[in-house]
């Protein structure tokens, strides 16, 4: 289904003028339709340090899968962990989402039908996204202001739901050089330069970017994704938010992915691709169509 002519809109600045880093890039059906379509955000990663965005414009398993079913999707940059702290990133994600909502009338955009994905930490701030839309502890006040940043659906792939209970260094200090950190996406690092110092002191911003902590009874429904042999999130981090939204009422689907790890695959060190993301994208794309009512292609 991805061989299909698409429309790419790249580079396009959604957030604050002094913020140039803050971009998108849309893909959607080609030629664009007048009738606005659902749309969906893809949330860039990985381990809160790296720039992914142009990956998941062109990748199979990035956007380009839901852009041939027919959605316009949308891949976001956000500050990375080296250039701001935590709560940073999930200002930019509800940046991205009102941005959309503004300009939907220059797109063929849908302000009632916004869904979001990600994977490890594009996954945490999807998680994280759709569970404080609205929440002015959350949103910030980068980019287009007086829209709503509710979303509709959200799929979590390997994502954290809870950090204070995984089993960390709480007295790791954070890296002695983070413009230059990138290289570990896997150990304490991560967390302590995501939070801007040793997690012992940021315990209360930890709390504050656990998904966990905003399941409500009207959260918009989520697929979850994770590997039960996964190696930097815990399994259970996908289980535990599933149960949680399964208690609350919401509309919750949790597919683990037996053997798998973080790649979701039998062996850590594999790229993201073969027959496992084959059928997860085919999860999500008909996720996304049950839940933003998108008709069969």
């Amino acid at each position: 289904m991805d061989q299909e002519p698409l429309s790419s809109i790249a580079g396009i600045q959604y957030g604050r003028e002094d913020q140039p880093t803050l971009v998108l890039d849309l893909l959607g059906p080609s030629p664009l339709p007048q009738r606005p379509l659902p749309t969906v955000i893809r949330v860039t990663g990985p381990g809160w340090t790296e720039e992914n965005r142009a990956g998941y414009t062109v990748s199979r398993t990035g956007i380009r899968f839901l852009a041939a079913a027919g959605f316009l999707a949308a891949a976001i940059s956000v500050r990375l962990s080296w250039q701001a702290s935590f709560p940073a990133q999930i200002y930019d994600v509800k940046a991205a989402i009102r941005w959309l909502r503004a300009h939907a009338g220059e797109y063929p955009i849908d302000p009632d039908r916004i869904g979001i994905m990600g994977d490890s930490a594009g996954g945490h701030l999807a998680a994280l996204a759709a569970l404080t839309g609205d929440n002015p502890d959350l949103d910030g006040d980068s980019g287009t202001l007086g829209y709503s940043s509710s979303l509709q659906a959200c799929a979590a792939i390997s994502a954290n739901s809870d950090f204070l209970d995984l089993d960390l260094d709480l007295d790791c200090p954070p890296p002695a050089n983070p413009a230059r950190f990138c290289r570990d996406l896997h150990g304490v690092d991560a967390y302590t330069q995501l939070f801007g110092g040793p997690l012992r002191e940021r315990e209360e911003l930890m709390r504050r970017a656990s998904p966990l902590r905003y399941v409500h009874r009207g959260a918009p429904p989520f697929l979850i994704i994770h590997g039960t042999r996964d190696e930097t999130v815990p399994f259970e981090q996908g289980e535990r938010l599933h149960h949680a939204l399964q208690n609350a009422g919401a509309d919750t689907t949790f597919v683990p992915i037996e053997g798998g790890h973080h790649n979701l695959r039998d062996q850590p060190d594999l790229p993201y691709s073969g027959e496992v993301w084959d059928s997860v994208t085919d999860q999500t794309v008909e996720f996304f169509r049950r839940q933003l009512r998108e008709p069969q292609a």
